[in-house]
């Protein structure tokens, strides 16, 4: 802005001098929203990179859960991390990010965007009971239990030899009682 002094009397006009001076107006930032994350315990995130269509603009985060393997806090990007889940049920942690401009030594903060970084738990399967039956007989009921207890968990198997009497090659859940055959001497 340039301010230009005058003064009028009886119809002379005197000018001053001019004076220059500058009013910025620094943008408001905003961050591109990142994608929400499901991982299992003991596997890699992606990394998250953090984007805004105002350059210079910088990003501080902070996660509400740290059991999943990631700080409290934290700026710039979150690099891959290997996650965490020692329970039996999904931790899901939300990261909130805030971006901010600063400029001529002003800070300007846009809105906080939130994300979250889900991590599932291992499931397990407890060790089942060998069975040794005569051909002809019939099997017991292999009922498959995890005493880790996650919700949800399927028990999905696979059969290497279908000429026992259990004709499937695999299946999901409990393996009902079958007739076991054995047609050889061995």
């Amino acid at each position: 802005i340039v301010v230009t002094p005058t003064f009028t009397n009886s119809g002379v006009t005197c000018m001053g001098l001019s004076d220059t001076f500058t009013i910025s107006i620094n943008p408001i930032p905003a961050v591109v929203v990142p994608l929400d994350q499901v991982v299992c315990n003991n596997s890699q995130t992606a990394d998250v990179f953090f984007s805004s269509s105002t350059a210079g603009t910088t990003f501080t985060w902070e996660n509400n859960d740290t059991t999943i393997g990631l700080t409290s806090t934290g700026n710039g990007d979150i690099l891959s991390f290997t996650a965490t889940n020692t329970t039996n049920l999904p931790i899901v942690a939300t990261i909130a990010v805030m971006p901010s401009f600063e400029n001529g030594g002003v800070s300007c903060d846009g809105d906080t965007v939130f994300f979250t970084l889900t991590v599932n738990p291992t499931p397990s399967v407890d060790s089942s009971i060998d069975q040794i039956i005569c051909s002809g007989t019939t099997s017991d009921t292999v009922q498959f239990t995890s005493s880790f207890g996650v919700v949800g968990t399927i028990f999905n198997w696979t059969n290497d030899n279908t000429t026992i009497g259990l004709s499937a090659s695999s299946g999901s859940g409990n393996i009902g009682s079958f007739t076991g055959l054995n047609v050889g001497n061995a």
